[in-house]
């Protein structure tokens, strides 16, 4: 409570000094992606059956921006994105007010505050978030909840530094509007009181390096609550960056059950594991403006729990999941043709579950 109480303030103390709102533009952008895949496995039993694949994806993001008459300025967007059946779905939308101080947001599925991607330099999109990824297991985003979040200014703060705070009251993550039945009810689903931070820095010339943490305090978690953290640094120099990222996460449980370690880990056994250990790699090289190539490689190591008394006492079962990511993509313009080609060991970490991926893509922007 203490949290939201802070970011009203903030909100409310800069409308205060609003006298008026110009009208604002809109502008509408877009891209387009056709995709070839092929995959396949290295393993006996198991593997995967998805085989070869054509797919065709689209996203339009709208846009909205204009400013106040004191010199603050404000953007509201949304994505309209494909959905099942040939629909439509209007979601990640934002409202954002920029002030002097930083910049207030309210999100429905966007703010995400995590810094588990913020290392790559991969040349088209890291492993885990590129085509099937594997089952890797990072922890809850902000994104995932209807969330309000204050960012300090930019050169507010020495060496470079941001800092974020988000909070949400509980699990919703579409977008509500006053006027539809019970707005207030979060959707039907308990209250969690979410809160997430960011800190970011710019030391040194090249080099960027951060952390960010979030906690779920959901009172029906009565064995662990879901909590999730990590820390980051890339550095670039010319043609050349390398980036680390360490990652943790602890799902929330209401009660401990034993997981194989030859089980694939799905929704239903997800909040069984004890905690999961992620470690991150990427490596990049522009060979020129058009061509990029990379290397990537992600680590997740699952403690799955083996009960032994009255889910009090246990033993861990670990298995550690590994992607491997090799990437080339050359853009001309608003195009980009990429090729990805990654391996997964211990696939959904499931111990001896081994497959391969390799995607031809074009993607247009607009």
């Amino acid at each position: 409570m203490k949290n939201i109480m802070k970011l009203m303030f903030v909100l409310i103390s800069s409308f205060a000094i609003i006298s008026s709102v110009n009208a604002g533009e809109l502008s509408v952008t877009g891209s387009a992606k056709a995709s070839y895949n092929i995959s396949s496995t290295d393993s006996d039993t198991g593997g995967n059956d998805r085989g070869k694949a054509i797919g065709l994806s689209n996203e339009i993001t709208f846009v909205g921006t204009g400013e106040l008459d004191n010199g603050m300025s404000w953007k509201w967007q949304t994505e309209m994105d494909p959905a099942a059946g040939g629909a439509t779905t209007s979601d990640d939308t934002q409202l954002v007010l920029t002030t002097d101080f930083g910049t207030i947001g309210i999100m429905t599925s966007e703010g995400n505050l995590s810094t588990k991607y913020k290392h790559a330099g991969s040349a088209y999109g890291i492993g885990s978030d590129n085509g099937y990824g594997g089952g890797i297991t990072y922890g809850n985003g902000l994104n995932g909840y209807n969330n309000i979040q204050f960012t300090t200014a930019a050169d507010a703060l020495p060496l470079g530094m941001s800092v974020a705070v988000g909070y949400a009251p509980g699990q919703e993550a579409s977008q509500m509007a006053h006027g539809m039945a019970n707005p207030g009810s979060n959707g039907g689903v308990k209250n969690n009181n979410v809160v997430s931070y960011q800190v970011m820095a710019a030391p040194m010339d090249g080099l960027s390096i951060g952390a960010s943490y979030l906690k779920d305090d959901d009172d029906a978690d009565t064995k662990q609550e879901d909590e999730s953290g990590g820390y980051f640094a890339k550095y670039s120099m010319g043609a050349f960056s390398v980036g680390y990222n360490k990652n943790y996460y602890a799902p929330g449980s209401t009660g401990f059950t034993t997981v194989a370690s030859g089980t694939a880990l799905k929704a239903t056994t997800l909040k069984a594991v004890e905690f999961f250990e992620n470690d991150a790699l990427s490596i990049g090289f522009a060979v020129n403006d058009n061509l990029s190539l990379s290397y990537d490689i992600e680590k997740s190591e699952a403690n799955k729990r083996t009960v032994t008394q009255a889910n009090a006492a246990h033993t861990d079962n670990a298995v550690e999941l590994e992607i491997t990511s090799i990437q080339a993509a050359y853009t001309i313009g608003g195009a980009t043709l990429a090729i990805t080609h990654e391996e997964y060991e211990n696939d959904a970490y499931a111990l001896g579950k081994d497959n391969k991926e390799t995607i031809f893509t074009m993607a247009m922007a607009f």
